[in-house]
């Protein structure tokens, strides 16, 4: 069963339990995850979970899912998928993020919770029309 964070941890937050819950999401991952991956498995590219990136020099966090196609590159973060959206100080890490692929030149899917409750098939086709 994946690990839920309790109130208290998602508020405590850290670096050290951001990374074991990336970790831990590899093999573990959240319901949403496990769906958009399903999703991204159509698409029939070699995706890596939780890629480690740092978005500052005392930042480390995670995409959720990362590929490549095409020559290009891509990364899927799926929004809701582990508690830690809903906090507002994790605003300025979404920042981070969505600048670090930017200029890494990652195009950035967000798949929200409006679109990782749809059945798989629909998954995939947002996330198609999202790199094509």
């Amino acid at each position: 069963m994946p690990y839920t964070f309790t109130p208290e941890q998602r508020k405590k937050g850290g670096k050290n339990s951001a990374k074991q819950a990336a970790l831990r999401r590899i093999t573990t991952p959240t319901k949403a995850e496990k769906k958009v991956r399903k999703a991204v498995a159509i698409l029939r590219v070699q995706a890596e979970y939780e890629k480690p990136i740092q978005t500052a020099p005392d930042i480390e966090q995670y995409l959720d899912i990362y590929f490549e196609r095409d020559g290009r590159r891509f990364a899927v973060e799926v929004d809701g998928s582990n508690g830690w959206h809903d906090q507002p100080k994790m605003a300025p890490y979404d920042r981070l993020k969505g600048d670090w692929c930017t200029a890494h030149d990652v195009r950035l899917v967000l798949v929200t919770c409006s679109i990782w409750r749809r059945p798989i098939k629909e998954i995939a086709e947002f996330i198609r029309s999202q790199i094509e």
